[in-house]
């Protein structure tokens, strides 16, 4: 686990170790830092390089060292003290490949001015450069100084020798500045390469980190100064910082913007951001990464370069701030077109050693873009190589590259589409590599086309090895190429058994006394094994509450619930359990609401159209396991015109002033009514509010029957009966009398 961790913080710096710097910024010196190259030759060597400490508070927490793909030897890196060359500190590290990291057990204090030596004993080969003065050497907190070496060392020695313009082996450390409040961090960076009207392209980032863990910190203002051949004040529309709102590491629609300009006012030239309030508070030990963001016009010309530097920070009153200025780090050249590669990183993880795959599909182990910018491209092939500890032609049983047919940026089974004509089967030797011969070649010029390889294992593999992975190079027509190869990953190590995965259904309310029959309590699933051969069981259960035949059907999972009268009231939980046939589990909370569903009688309402509210009793409520008074009453649909507000629950009598406006119906309109209880139990109920009377209007004195506004106007059925009889004998009487 310590080795593991630093690991992590290095893979990963916003989610762990994000205060941690590194002033060579853990790159891969192959492709970042001028061409360094392999030196198989010497043995038992010291090599690394003198620094000077620049500020106050700098506190050493991690050694690291870039370890050759096939290194057999383990390498120690040491810290000293270049003026009483005592060992300050040393760490055996890791076999690699790429970047390890150990951290200090006891981190180291330096004192601002002096210098100091990092250094690694190497029995083996090791990396180097042969170029000079080159900008990959820190020059703001930490400034490096000249190469220190000594050969024939048995061990870690201290370097006496010295040489300028030139570098041998790969050594870094992790640092934190203590002292600061606000500590500003530009890493080296790559030149991004664009076109000359470019748009909202991110060229790199930065991190602000509140070294206190007992303070806050206000951030008001960010000055960015530019720097290279691009002329800064007339190539730019917009140049814009946003922060990494979502916490991914990457810029995109989520970030936040924190300030733009139109440029800078001079070439060269430096520009205040200022921070909104709502954004300038650091809450303790918070780290904050932030993009620069920017659009070109269409000035600047093919070869023209930017770089970009913090070159100051502003701080709240009595705060302290340290890392301004920055280094200049490589923002981004004109290229008027290009075939660039982005590689975007596969999530580490661990499989058996013949795991296929989410459906038979594989797991990814590369996963790269291809952009066109300026014309149209030829991409007729793709070479990955493999390393690590797994032997690479034999672990696995086939290898698949896939085009993102949809280019949603995630593979979809069934969807995309193999790039191939067919799959291949494995690396062609031990940390060899695999070449993909593409189908589809054209890349048409301001598009981009994404690869998924994936890859499906053998059963060969031992517990324990790993595999790292990269787009190691291409074969493409009609442009530049850029961006290969890609960094080193580190994509999944073989394990004896991937533990099954649960998630639990409900919450499930239920009465004291009352049952459910095949409630969906739970969903689960396996690397290893299909999801219906998983046995779950109820590991904790509460008193008074079984749960009962269980069943898996292909993952899904229901039981049978039952509570007896004298459960708890509340929330329960059951602990259920999954368990795989290697067994391992994993564990999930089911929540079960032991409650008696509240009760709720509506009382009808009678109110005149269009007029002023009247509060009214509506209805009465209760509950068998708390106060009448306690539970909530609300209006959950209502028609048109029909107002009801300000309910109140009295001790369960509930009143609300109730309105129906002139768009109400007369007549009754039903209104639903809802109570809840604080145990999660619901009930509902309508309420009926009568608009007008229904009733005929009263006659006087045996007059005609009166009406009134809002009631019927035809007349009683006794009237019409009376009027009938009369009509009738009328008509008869006169047809007798003229008979006698």
């Amino acid at each position: 686990m310590r080795y593991l961790l630093p690991l992590i913080a290095a893979l990963f710096p916003i989610a762990a170790g994000a205060q941690v710097i590194y002033p060579l910024n853990l790159g891969d010196p192959r492709a970042q830092y001028d061409n360094f190259s392999i030196n198989s030759t010497i043995t038992n060597a010291e090599r690394g390089w003198r620094f000077t400490c620049n500020q106050p508070g700098v506190e050493v927490t991690h050694l690291a060292c870039f370890v050759n793909n096939g290194e057999t030897s383990q390498k120690q890196v040491s810290l000293w003290d270049y003026n009483t060359q005592a060992q300050l500190a040393s760490e055996t590290m890791p076999l690699g490949p790429g970047w390890q990291v150990v951290d200090l057990q006891t981190p180291v204090a330096l004192t601002q001015g002096s210098d100091y030596i990092i250094s690694v004993y190497t029995p083996s080969q090791y990396f180097f450069q042969s170029t000079g003065g080159t900008p990959w050497q820190p020059n703001d907190v930490v400034t490096y100084q000249d190469m220190k070496y000594a050969n024939g060392a048995s061990g870690p020695t201290f370097p006496t020798s010295t040489l300028t313009n030139i570098q041998y082996g790969v050594v870094d450390f992790g640092y934190r500045i203590t002292t600061a409040t606000l500590n500003a961090y530009n890493p080296y960076g790559n030149y991004r390469h664009l076109d000359a009207s470019a748009t909202d392209e991110e060229i790199g980032w930065f991190e602000i980190q509140n070294g206190s863990s007992a303070n806050t910190a206000t951030l008001t203002d960010i000055t960015l100064t530019a720097s290279g051949s691009v002329a800064d004040n007339s190539a730019f529309t917009d140049v814009a910082i946003y922060q990494d709102a979502n916490g991914n590491g990457y810029y995109d629609s989520a970030d936040t913007a924190v300030g733009n300009f139109a440029g800078w006012t001079s070439d060269n030239g430096s520009q205040v951001v200022s921070v909104p309030a709502a954004l300038q508070t650091f809450a303790t030990a918070e780290t904050r990464r932030f993009f620069v963001v920017v659009q070109l016009n269409g000035s600047a010309s093919a070869a023209q370069n930017f770089s970009f530097s913090i070159s100051d920070i502003t701080v709240g009153g009595g705060q302290l701030k340290a890392g301004a200025p920055t280094r200049a780090q490589f923002g981004f050249d004109i290229q008027t077109s290009e075939l660039l590669f982005r590689d975007y990183a596969p999530t580490p993880a661990s499989y058996t050693n013949a795991y296929q795959g989410p459906g038979g599909n594989g797991v990814l182990i590369a996963d790269v873009e291809a952009f066109a910018t300026g014309a149209a491209a030829t991409l007729s092939s793709m070479t990955f190589r493999a390393s690590g500890t797994m032997t690479d032609n034999t672990a696995f049983s086939a290898l698949e590259l896939y085009e993102d047919t949809n280019a949603n940026g995630t593979f979809d089974a069934g969807t995309d589409t193999l790039a191939t004509a067919s799959a291949g089967t494995a690396f062609d030797a031990d940390n060899g590599s695999y070449t993909a011969t593409l189908t589809n070649t054209a890349i048409s010029a301001g598009s981009s086309v994404r690869y998924f390889l994936r890859a499906k294992l053998a059963g060969t593999a031992n517990i324990g090895e790993t595999l790292y992975c990269w787009l190691d190079s291409v074969t493409a027509t009609g442009t530049n190429v850029s961006g290969v190869a890609t960094p080193w990953r580190y994509v999944f190590d073989i394990t004896n058994n991937n533990a099954p995965t649960i998630t639990a259904g409900g919450p499930f309310s239920i009465a004291p006394g009352n049952s459910l029959t095949a409630a969906a309590v739970a969903t689960v699933s396996d690397v290893e094994d299909a999801a219906g051969t998983l046995t779950v069981t109820a590991l904790t259960v509460p008193t008074g509450i079984t749960v009962s035949n269980i069943t898996n059907t292909g993952g899904n999972v229901t039981a049978d619930i039952a509570v007896a009268a004298g459960a708890t009231i509340g929330s329960n939980t059951v602990v259920l359990q999954v368990a795989d046939s290697g067994s391992a589990t994993s564990t999930a909370n089911l929540t079960i609401d032991v409650n008696t569903p509240p009760t709720i009688s509506p009382v009808a309402v009678t109110v005149a159209p269009a007029a002023a509210p009247t509060n009214q009793t509506i209805a009465n409520v209760s509950d068998a396991d708390e106060a009448a008074g306690n539970l909530t009453v609300t209006v959950t649909s209502a028609p048109t015109g029909i107002n009801i507000t300000n309910i109140v629950n009295t001790s369960g009598v509930v009143t609300a002033d109730v309105e129906a406006t002139a768009a109400a119906a007369l007549g009754a309109n039903s209104v639903t009514l809802q109570v809840d209880d604080s145990n999660g139990g619901s009930a509902t109920a309508t309420l009926t509010v009568q608009v007008g009377t229904s009733t005929g209007g009263g006659g006087g004195g045996g007059g005609g029957g009166g009406c009134v506004a809002g009631q019927t106007t035809s007349l009683p059925l006794t009237l019409l009966a009376a009027l009938g009889l009369l009509l009738l004998a009328m008509t008869v009487v006169p047809r007798l009398k003229s008979r006698s």
